[in-house]
């Protein structure tokens, strides 16, 4: 997993300029889920990770002339919040809240779900629904003067795993849909063995646009994954719908067309290919029935001039280039205490933590971002620090479990673990006050739901989770 170089470029230009010069050595890194992983494993290999997430032209959700314009480096937590995407690409907003976990959402990036080229991937389903194009940049052959090209999203994805994008080369730097108007509406469903940290057994999107009486279809598109090698549209279906009546026998006999397209393989983790073609059905008449009711309702009704509603990420502001060959110097502010620390350029923020500053409350357990054990607060969002490198911290805010009574009195949410006995063996217990932690910090007062969603990517072995539930339910009272 070792990597010699880790660089923090201030333009795109200079991002393209470092794979350039690195000839293939070289990665881009924004969030990280996926590629953290894949060099873990040795399933890909860099001697130099070019983080692009501070670059202010990769982020933004953006309204411009009808069209939404989402930068490649806005993390799945800003899809899933914005309400220019609740409003005007439902599905899109939806499939985003079902990644991973809330640790995993706070950091992984819709440039990377895409690049990442899976076929169920619960961005990209939705994303083919809306039709979407993406924005890739690159230097004009024998030069370096920047190219930017857009191309359908279908198109760029190959197969698991491979996109037309070459991340040694090349950058998305942004994914463009039409906005959804009067008339229209979207949805996305998906079914998985858990609620967080569970791979799709399938997933669902559905895009309709109504005649406006609201009782016929004009156009309808459905996208399934995984159903075939990459992220699929269930073509003959769509075609059937279009000019229908909503009714729903005429919707049962396009699903019909739509589970005969359907390519599902028997699969140990997923069911059988019969069960498997019988869900696309039960999910795309799930999307479909719910984008309906959207586009009929009133909410619908916007103006195509509605004022802009962008979000931008935070990113790693104020950094700068930076490249020792042996040792880095880290500063960050830690517990709300300024701390600098030389650090390897492939250190995890984990290891710093544990073995250069010797803080033991954040645990190391799966080391893929699967458990929670290690969760942090990195600028007051949860976050999984295996899979975050040391220097995407330069110069932010961290918070580990220590930062919670840091004058030894007990955290309302730590009294409130040992008066429920929340606590067992306690390894998982730092990461899930720390879930909790960044939970309160935006909702005082949080639903037992809302709750279980914000702890959902902390796996517990003892208590079975109602203690906890009960405990933070407490804390947010006091």
């Amino acid at each position: 997993m070792k990597w010699e170089e880790y660089l923090v470029p201030t333009s795109l230009e200079e991002a393209l300029a470092i794979l350039k010069e690195r000839q293939g050595q070289a990665r881009v890194v924004a969030g990280g889920t996926d590629l953290i992983i894949q060099l873990k494993k040795k399933e890909v290999t860099a001697r130099c990770l070019v983080d692009i997430s501070n670059l202010d032209e990769l982020k933004g959700i953006e309204l411009e002339d009808g069209f939404i314009r989402i930068g490649a480096c806005v993390t799945h937590q800003e899809l899933a919040s914005s309400s220019l995407l609740r409003e005007r690409a439902t599905a899109l907003a939806e499939g985003a809240s079902q990644v991973g976990s809330p640790q995993i959402r706070n950091m992984g990036t819709v440039g990377g779900n895409i690049v990442n080229a899976q076929p169920a991937a619960d961005t990209v389903v939705p994303l083919m629904a809306l039709v979407a194009e993406v924005e890739v940049a690159t230097f004009k052959t024998q030069s370096s003067k920047l190219k930017i090209q857009s191309q359908p999203l279908e198109r760029i994805c190959l197969g698991p795993g491979q996109c037309t994008v070459d991340p040694t080369a090349e950058i998305l730097t942004a994914v463009r849909l039409r906005a959804l108007g009067p008339n229209q509406g979207s949805a996305f469903e998906r079914l998985a063995k858990r609620k967080a940290l569970s791979l799709p057994i399938l997933n669902a999107a559905a895009v309709v646009t109504l005649n406006d009486g609201g009782d016929t279809f004009q156009e309808v598109r459905l996208a399934v994954g995984p159903v075939a090698p990459t992220p699929f549209r269930a073509r003959q279906a769509e075609e059937a719908l279009r000019g229908a009546a909503i009714e729903a026998h005429t919707i049962a006999a396009a699903l019909e067309l739509a589970a005969q397209e359907a390519q599902p393989r028997t699969n140990p983790m997923r069911g059988s290919e019969a069960y498997r073609r019988e869900m696309v059905k039960v999910l795309l008449r799930r999307a479909i029935e719910r984008a309906v009711k959207e586009a009929q309702s009133s909410k619908f009704k916007v103006q195509s001039s509605m004022s802009d509603q962008g979000i931008r990420g935070s990113g790693n502001q104020g950094m700068s280039d930076f490249l020792i060959p042996d040792f880095l110097t880290l500063t960050m502010t830690l517990n709300g205490e300024e701390v600098t620390v030389q650090v390897q350029p492939s250190a995890m923020l984990v290891e710093v933590l544990r073995d250069q500053l010797e803080l033991m409350g954040t645990k190391v357990a799966c080391g893929e971002g699967e458990c929670g054990a290690c969760t942090v607060l990195l600028d007051g969002k949860a976050v999984a620090s295996c899979l975050v490198p040391a220097l995407k911290v330069q110069g932010r805010e961290v918070m580990t479990v220590e930062g919670l009574a840091p004058l030894g009195e007990l955290h309302p949410l730590q009294k409130a673990f040992v008066e429920h006995g929340a606590v067992q063996c306690g390894y998982c217990t730092p990461g899930m006050l720390m879930s909790a932690k960044a939970l309160l910090n935006h909702n005082p007062h949080p639903t037992e739901d809302e709750i279980r969603l914000a702890i959902s990517g902390n796996l517990c072995r003892c208590t079975g989770y109602a203690k906890i539930v009960e405990a933070i339910l407490e804390a947010s009272a006091g």
